[in-house]
């Protein structure tokens, strides 16, 4: 679980997930060891294939590896070899939003007040006195004296700005912003906390949205670089099952159970295995739509307690 967690994250924030195969004398692999992205520089030769420069650990020296030496996943590639880092591709929509978060700092660190401006009557003798005023002003009324009440002398007076937080819709903005970078890895909203369009009533189908749309192309990616580089028998296959975040309410699923069980495609043990169930014998053989008989073992439907049906 690490070592996916690893490469998949290195895939998804850098582009490109790597990881290093040790083949066994029996011509199988024995050991996969992920790299980080920064010790692997991807080219192409001169046959049309990639081969990676992996840096040691120490990066004093740097080793050729060649395709299926390498276990190489890539998110969107536009030349079909290396990963587009996607923070890189959309660093103008993370900075709108790391903008956006800084304000909001600053915002609330001033008690989520706008500033204001102090008139004085007459003017500075240069700008050391302003600077001093300034500075004085803030060791007065500033810091832990903060909401002290200002006395005033000489005529001053304080005129607050007229900008609210509203004003600059910095709420709508920041929300806008998170959901543009939901895009850049197709995670629908309501997966972090923003549910200002979700229903109830439809969260089930955009879960399935989300595992489809999201999960299914990232399942499909690793089956596929997997069975490419690490299996050598042709016979031998693998697969990511996410039949387990497309389940139902518990309605839903007993109702499909019954319904693929009647139709004959479903056994009964395999119902009960999906829903962690222990095994009860007897359960192993499909049943005929309609009268629910069961096939023997030379494919002859019987009712119980007769030969033949």
């Amino acid at each position: 679980m690490q070592f996916r967690q690893m490469v998949e994250a290195h895939r998804s924030l850098r582009g490109n997930g790597y990881a290093r195969i040790y083949w066994a004398d029996s011509g199988r692999p024995e050991m996969v060891v992920p790299l980080h992205p920064d010790r692997v520089e991807p080219e192409v030769g001169a046959d049309g294939l990639p081969r990676y420069k992996v840096k040691s650990l120490d990066g004093t020296t740097t080793e050729t590896l060649l395709q299926g030496e390498i276990l190489h996943i890539t998110g969107l590639t536009l030349d079909g070899f290396v990963g587009l880092n996607p923070i890189a591709a959309e660093r103008e929509a993370l900075g709108a939003a790391m903008a956006a978060r800084d304000y909001g700092s600053r915002f609330w660190n001033n008690d989520a007040r706008p500033p204001f401006w102090v008139e004085v009557p007459s003017k500075f003798e240069d700008n050391k006195a302003r600077a001093n005023f300034r500075s004085e002003w803030q060791v007065q009324y500033g810091g832990a004296n903060r909401h002290k009440p200002a006395v005033l002398d000489r005529g001053m007076k304080i005129h607050e700005l007229g900008l609210k937080n509203s004003d600059a819709q910095w709420l709508d903005f920041r929300k806008y912003s998170d959901v543009d970078i939901c895009g850049l890895w197709r995670v629908p909203p309501h997966k972090i906390g923003i549910l200002d369009e979700v229903k109830y009533a439809t969260i089930e189908h955009q879960n399935i949205d989300w595992v489809t749309d999201c999960i299914l192309p990232l399942a499909v990616s690793w089956e596929q670089v997997l069975f490419r580089d690490l299996i050598v028998d042709e016979s031998e296959y693998l697969t990511v099952v996410i039949e387990q975040l497309l389940r139902g309410d518990i309605k839903t699923r007993y109702e499909a159970y019954g319904n693929a069980i009647d139709k004959g495609w479903m056994l009964r043990s395999d119902a009960r295995r999906k829903e962690n169930l222990p095994e009860v014998a007897g359960l192993d053989r499909p049943l005929v739509a309609g009268n629910m008989a069961v096939i023997g073992e030379d494919g002859v439907a019987r009712m119980p307690g007769n030969k033949e049906t």
